[in-house]
């Protein structure tokens, strides 16, 4: 047991957070999870005790075993089921497999009661973890706001150099400069921001002593969100500015670029002083940074440092003083640009689209009769100017608050202070986990280059590389299957999921009704009792439920040598109970991921086997060498772990293997039952291998879940919901309305929309990864149309949510005459793009063709812009409006989103194929 206990402090050790927050976060679960597994234990073996015959002088009987394995059954499918739901339970899970797989198995050869089996492994769970902290908290700790403030100034140099490579790009109209693709653009922003908010999450979690407070990351975290629709629509006109370009005509290209040129020195004026308040903005956040030690300081001096030197309150607000000077010279030059933005709106009215209005000169004659181009009006040039214009506004004022947020903070945040957690209990519980090794990961980036980028570090490859992944879960795991016209969705799904509202009477509230086209609702209560019945059952067909349940199986199965008399003494020297963690822990409901699961852990375990053979054959039993010789070895295990997340895992297992044969060989050693150190290493691999035929024979039973076909389902259920957000959007400029703006709920249920869709397609893309590794069986997998509907779907996301945005700025009395004008038209368009969404989502589940005449959507825009040229006719007085800035960006954003579907039609219609009619009747002839 002694050498047990050494080995599960090692083994806890090994786990470890590098920031303080995070690093607490997991002691205290991993804590939590090896108590309830404990706690679960005692009752256990307490019960079995009851059952026990002590007159009997084996200890091994079969009741007590019956009840340990219930118990072992139970115990294992909660924590299966909580590791898959919850990816925050994960190391907590993994502590409580450990226990209750030991003490489970060992508790039937004790003939009387005692918790001391369950406490042997609590406490160096609980030892390991409290190690761990000391030496984090203790030597080098980490600050995770240094990390936090480090990050955010990258971020905002790489928003300074996106800003100026952009406008210049399109102010000069350069074929090659800027943003050129959708995908490229979604890159380029969503990178470092999604990082900065992991590690703003990591400050909330942690005391923090310094001159900002929690609240005050959060305040700041928001600012730059709210950049993020400027930024778009800045990038996005860039994009779309190449195309016009090269399809207009001479005439219109010339037009445009007068009007550039007449923008172009106030545009230019705009974008320096965007620039300058953003580096003004920037000396302000470095000030908020502790001075830079020298190397040398911190070999020295590794503890930690509560009286750093910082700047001085007089630094501070002069530079306070200078980003008020640099905010004064924005707002001017917002002011000026405004005004010169009606000023180039009348210029290109002028000369271009009235003109060609009053001579009856439309799209075909004008850009020629491409239905796939984005530009599909006279007055669309228009537009694509309006919607540079109006993301540089709304960029120009986000970033006016967020510069306003940071000098209020400069001048009031002059001194350090200790600031509690302020993160709540739901949200914590709920919110989203934080990857820890992500910042060892991203540390050598912050540390070379925290300041501006330039346009070199932000440049991407439009195909990505999706095999750089690792085995940790997503933010969320919905199982809908869509196939399956028996089973309705579960109580897991999204509000999006096909229902209806009904009105209670009572309290004037809606209620959400399961459309169900097989039963009405429920209304007695038998019919609510077999509802639940039925709902119950659907939950137990669900792919997270039955792979807990295999699990709980297969673990039962592997623990019955413990509980026979005769096969106990060698099932414990063996240490069996390894071959039932590897199963507990090599499970996953696909078997991409099994596959790839078990690549890494086979391989981490045979690099762990052999070196640890090495480590004893050079240490020869010696501690204070294999304490010296471990430390060596772990290093580069660690600089793996941190650096390579598609090899983490593989590092780890390594660890693990070569700590438990030095320890099982020194503890044999010790105990006068001297075992070679290759045969210990033999049986270690042998139990792994035990683990993963048992893992493999449960995952194709009753069927393998294959993530290809989990993939098609998911994307189908994303599309449909993309579908109902562009159905949410478009409602406002289709139904009659003066309402200023939405309101604070509606505008939160729609963010929540947005997240859940931006979560969904993480989920996918961690499925497309992991279905490369699934054997092709029946035929290869499609990997570059799936990669295709992934992106696309990744850039209809974007576009809705900027179509959204787009709106809030338009005045109500505008969208309610847009919304008269052509109404009949109007919903006839966005009906026919919507149920093109719909009927892909819906062929894509069912893997049904698609019918054999279907009007594209390109088609469907370009015949409803040639009824805007005929029927509706801007006007002069049209271009002082404020309203018609925000307009022009929601008409190219939704016409990209209309080319996006076209894109998504065809690559689903290469997947599920078109129904040919005429096959049919040229066979039957």
């Amino acid at each position: 047991m002694v050498c047990r206990l050494d080995m599960h402090k090692i083994d806890s050790a090994t786990d470890r957070a590098p920031l303080l927050g995070v690093q607490t976060e997991a002691v205290l679960l991993g804590t939590l999870g090896a108590l309830i597994g404990s706690l679960v234990s005692i009752l256990g073996t307490y019960l079995a005790n009851l059952a026990r015959d002590h007159t009997n002088h084996v200890a091994i009987q079969p009741g007590p075993s019956a009840i340990l394995a219930v118990f072992l059954f139970i115990g294992t499918f909660c924590v299966n089921y909580l590791r898959m739901k919850f990816p925050k339970a994960n190391f907590a899970c993994v502590n409580a497999c450990v226990v209750l797989s030991f003490t489970m198995t060992e508790g039937a050869a004790i003939p009387i009661f005692t918790p001391q089996l369950a406490w042997l492994f609590l406490i160096p769970f609980a030892l390991a973890g409290a190690l761990s902290l000391a030496i984090n908290y203790f030597i080098w700790p980490d600050d995770s706001m240094e990390n936090y403030l480090k990050v955010l100034l990258k971020v905002v140099g790489s928003t300074t150099s996106f800003i100026k490579e952009n406008s210049r790009a399109f102010l000069d109209n350069e074929e090659q400069g800027g943003t050129t693709t959708l995908p490229s653009l979604h890159t380029q922003l969503q990178g470092d921001i999604l990082f900065m908010i992991d590690c703003k999450h990591a400050v909330q979690r942690e005391v923090v002593y310094s001159k900002l407070s929690n609240r005050d990351v959060s305040l700041l975290s928001r600012k730059i969100k709210d950049m993020y629709p400027g930024l778009h629509g800045l990038g996005l006109s860039n994009i779309l500015e190449k195309p016009f370009s090269k399809d207009a005509t001479g005439a219109h290209v010339s037009r445009f670029d007068d009007t550039l040129a007449l923008m172009r020195d106030h545009g230019d004026t705009l974008a320096q002083r965007i620039v300058a308040c953003l580096e003004a903005t920037t000396t302000c956040l470095t000030l908020f940074l502790p001075r830079e030690r020298t190397t040398l300081n911190t070999i020295l001096w590794p503890f930690p440092r509560l009286f750093m030197k910082t700047s001085s309150p007089e630094e501070m607000h002069a530079a306070a003083a200078q980003l008020t000077d640099a905010l004064t010279d924005l707002d001017v030059s917002l002011q000026q640009c405004l005004e010169k933005q009606n000023a180039c709106g009348l210029n290109y009215f002028i000369n271009a689209v009235k003109p060609d209005h009053e001579l009856g000169i439309f799209t075909s004659s004008t850009f020629g009769n491409d239905p796939t181009s984005n530009i599909q009006t006279v007055a669309g040039p228009l537009f694509l100017i309006y919607l540079y214009m109006d993301a540089m506004n709304t960029l120009g004022k986000n970033i006016a608050e967020f510069a306003k947020t940071t000098r209020d903070l400069t001048e009031q945040r002059t001194t350090r202070r200790l600031y509690w957690p302020t993160v709540s209990f739901r949200k914590w519980l709920f919110g989203r986990s934080v990857d820890a090794t992500s910042f060892a990961a991203n540390a050598y980036s912050r540390d070379q280059d925290a300041g501006p980028t330039d346009s070199a570090t932000t440049e991407v490859v439009t195909n990505t590389d999706f095999t750089d992944l690792s085995l940790v879960r997503t933010r969320t795991h919905v199982d809908v299957d869509m196939s399956d016209t028996n089973a309705p969705s579960s109580s897991s799904s999204s509000s999006t999921s096909s229902s209806t509202s009904q009105l209670r009477p009572s309290t004037g509230t809606y209620r959400r009704v399961p459309s169900n086209p097989d039963v009405e609702p429920p209304v007695t209560w038998s019919e609510h009792f077999f509802d639940h019945l039925f709902h119950f059952f659907t939950w137990f067909k669900d792919i997270d439920t039955l792979m807990a349940l295999k699990t709980a199986l297969g673990m039962v199965l592997l623990a019955i040598p413990a509980w026979m008399p005769a096969n106990a003494a060698w099932y414990s020297e063996w240490r069996g109970q390894w071959a039932m963690i590897t199963l507990c822990l090599w499970s996953f409901p696909t078997t991409g991921h099994f596959y790839f699961g078990i690549y890494v852990r086979v391989l981490g375990s045979v690099i762990g086997a052999i070196l640890g053979i090495v480590v004893w054959e050079i240490c020869q039993g010696n501690p204070y060498a294999l304490t010296i010789v471990s430390f060596l070895v772990f290093i580069p295990h660690y600089h793996i772990f941190f650096f390579n997340p598609v090899y983490r895992v593989a590092s780890l297992m390594s660890k693990v293997t070569m700590v438990l044969v030095v320890i099982y060989e020194y503890d044999s050693v010790q105990a006068g039952t001297y075992e070679a150190v290759w045969t210990i290493a033999g049986k270690r691999l042998l139990l792994v291998v035990i683990g993963i035929v048992a893992t493999a024979i449960l995952l194709a039973i009753p069927a393998p879940v294959q993530g290809r076909i989990e993939l098609r389902k998911r994307l189908a259920r994303t599309i449909r919901d993309i579908g109902h957000l562009y159905g949410i959007t478009t409602a406002e400029i289709c139904s009659p309305s003066t309402s200023p703006l939405p309101t604070t709920n509606q505008a939160k249920a729609f963010m929540k929309l947005c997240m859940n869709i931006r979560r969904q397609i993480a989920d996918e893309r961690n499925l497309l990864a992991h279905s490369k590794y699934e054997p092709p069986l029946r035929g290869k997998f499609p990997f570059k149309q799936y990669t295709t509907v992934v992106q696309t779907v990744d850039n209809l996301a974007d576009l809705v949510i900027g179509m959204a945005f787009s709106l809030r700025n338009i005045d109500g009395n505008w969208r309610h005459k847009i919304a008269i004008a052509l109404m009949k038209e109007r919903r006839e368009y966005l009906a026919s793009i919507m149920t093109t969404l719909k009927l892909i989502s819906t062929t894509l589940a069912s893997k049904s063709a698609l019918p054999p005449y279907l009007l594209p959507p390109v088609v469907a825009r370009q015949r409803f812009a040639k009824i805007l040229e005929h029927q509706i006719t801007l006007h002069q007085d049209d271009m002082n409006d404020p309203s018609l800035a925000p307009y022009g960006s929601y008409m190219m954003n939704g016409s990209s989103f209309v080319g996006e579907v076209q894109l998504l039609l065809e690559a689903v219609t290469e997947l599920v194929g078109t129904e040919d009619p005429e096959v049919w009747l040229a066979v039957h002839a």
